[in-house]
């Protein structure tokens, strides 16, 4: 997954890959899918050829499968916009998981689509145990208004512990600050 983590980072340039790309929908790791997906999503029309791989995705059984799906979607064509918010607002709303929940806001805060209704679940998580929801859930909410700051505190504080149980958490909180 870092290779294609790597192509996503490329854009339009990586179109080349988007015929491997689509073949990763059909790996059972639902990592790959994902990380197929939000590499798409990094091409914009570049990545047309998928579509269809991602519309079937909007149905997998993952749910980070269907939100990084519902991205690439809306940035492949934009007129599927309305059905990515959709999707997205509704796994804000049903998804059980925190992380999942949080993801699919920062999801729709990165599309400029996340509403004032859905900003009292977000903001909810930052209270959470987990830091990897506090943390999306806080950038979904700075990047909806930038001096939210109870958001901003979320993303510091990781930043100024020593000790984390996954090494990414700061990395996170900084590249969440970053955007």
């Amino acid at each position: 997954t870092h290779a294609i983590r790597i192509l996503g980072h490329c854009g339009p340039a990586a179109s080349t890959a988007v015929p491997a790309l689509k073949r990763c929908f059909t790996d059972k790791s639902a990592q790959l899918r994902s990380a197929a997906a939000y590499a798409l999503a990094t091409m914009g029309t570049a990545g047309e050829a998928a579509l269809p791989e991602l519309e079937a995705a909007l149905q997998d059984v993952a749910p980070d499968v269907r939100i990084a799906a519902a991205l690439a979607l809306q940035s492949i064509s934009p007129a599927r916009r309305p059905e990515a918010r959709a999707l997205l607002t509704l796994e804000i709303r049903a998804q059980q998981n925190p992380g999942l929940r949080a993801l699919a806001g920062n999801t729709l805060a990165k599309m400029g689509e996340l509403t004032p209704d859905l900003v009292p679940g977000l903001r909810a998580l930052l209270n959470g145990p987990n830091d990897y929801p506090r943390i999306m859930a806080a950038g979904a909410l700075l990047r909806v208004d930038p001096n939210d700051a109870e958001a901003l505190a979320c993303l510091v504080q990781p930043l100024r512990n020593d000790v984390h149980l996954y090494a990414s958490v700061p990395e996170t909180a900084a590249n969440a600050l970053a955007a």
